[in-house]
């Protein structure tokens, strides 16, 4: 099992970006705790970027309702505009309705080591 990843993305293509790199440094930070981690940003934003794929929920709601319902639990990082979200409201309800246990966390918190290893020890039985 993993932890699935929620933020919010959409914006202009700088505001996107930035939100990519904080992302792929709680992602960083997650693996550095051995925490398996999926966050539909880090993998569809470079895609986005090269291929010219739309960015938007609509293009990610298929992989987020793919993903979620195998994941241990959903981790909401509060970013600017977390609570308007579309996508993260969508994966917090889609979490809520699948008993999927759910949490929200600071990017601060996300960059500690330590929020990772409580959160793997906590779902060690069901994380590889």
């Amino acid at each position: 099992m993993f932890v699935y990843l929620a933020n919010p993305y959409s914006g202009t293509g700088a505001k996107e970006h930035e939100r990519y790199e904080q992302i792929v440094e709680v992602c960083a930070t997650a693996l550095k705790a051995n925490c398996p981690i999926f966050s539909p940003i880090n993998h569809w934003h470079p895609i986005s970027r090269t291929y010219g794929v739309e960015g938007s929920f609509g293009m990610f709601r298929i992989q987020c309702e793919a993903l979620l319902p195998h994941a241990s639990c959903l981790v909401v990082i509060t970013l600017p505009g977390w609570k308007h979200s579309v996508g993260v409201s969508h994966e917090w309800c889609m979490a809520e309705e699948l008993s999927i246990p759910s949490f929200h966390v600071t990017l601060a918190e996300a960059l500690s080591l330590s929020y990772w290893e409580k959160l793997r020890d906590r779902y060690s039985t069901e994380l590889p």
